[in-house]
């Protein structure tokens, strides 16, 4: 018997494969489109954050009384969206700035009144170089935690810039107040030896006569004289 031949129709897939390939043309298109204006509006939402957290910083007195009273200090922003990131951002950089020339202003405050007592007479154990690097690190503790609980990371860096700018201060005040000491002193040495060359004279006449006597007393005087002075660079 004679077999049968079918003939399968040949089907043009040209059509679906120009059809996919415009939709996928099409996607990449939209995804390009929704990708720029979503650049656009991020770098929108930068700016105007960086506008408001500029605008609406914490006032001097805000953050003073935020210090003085131990609660954070309220800073606007958040950290989930790009607005709030950056509003954040800008008022924690402002706040900073402004807790960093508090913080200088109060200890130049306090080195002045250091400085000051070195031109007074006498000595006031208030106003050793201990008691400044103890008022200086109070400061500098007292303005940097006031972003410990906001952001730990910007009170650290107040705290290393207050440290260098303490340590400077300190060190200055310290050779300053070392001169002064020793110039007190010198002063108080001579008028002492003024005043002993006075008794020794009358030492001396008095025991004219005894040449032993004489010599030891004028031993005796000479090495508690060299003693007196041996702190001094003359």
């Amino acid at each position: 018997s004679q077999g049968v031949q079918i003939r399968v129709p040949k089907v043009d897939f040209t059509a679906s494969k120009v059809q996919a390939q415009t939709m996928s043309s099409l996607s990449q298109s939209l995804d390009r489109m929704s990708n720029y204006f979503f650049r656009i509006a991020e770098g929108q939402a930068k700016i105007q954050g960086a506008e408001y957290g500029a605008e609406n910083t914490p006032t001097n007195d805000q953050i003073k009384a935020s210090i003085e009273s131990g609660e954070p200090i309220e800073v606007v922003g958040d950290q989930t969206t790009v607005f709030g990131q950056y509003a954040r951002n800008a008022s924690l950089t402002a706040v900073a700035d402004d807790i960093d020339y508090m913080m200088s202003t109060e200890m130049s405050k306090t080195i002045k009144a250091f400085n000051d007592s070195l031109d007074k007479p006498g000595s006031d154990p208030n106003f050793e170089p201990t008691e400044l690097l103890n008022k200086l690190k109070a400061i500098v503790e007292g303005y940097s935690s006031a972003l410990d609980d906001v952001s730990p990371g910007t009170a650290r860096k107040l705290r290393a810039s207050g440290g260098i700018k303490a340590n400077a201060k300190f060190v200055t005040f310290a050779d300053k107040w070392s001169n002064n000491k020793f110039a007190q002193s010198k002063s108080k040495f001579f008028a002492k030896i003024e005043m002993d060359d006075n008794e020794i004279f009358d030492i001396i006449l008095a025991n004219a006569d005894d040449q032993e006597k004489l010599d030891i007393l004028i031993t005796g005087l000479k090495n508690k004289r060299l003693a007196e002075g041996s702190t001094f660079k003359l």
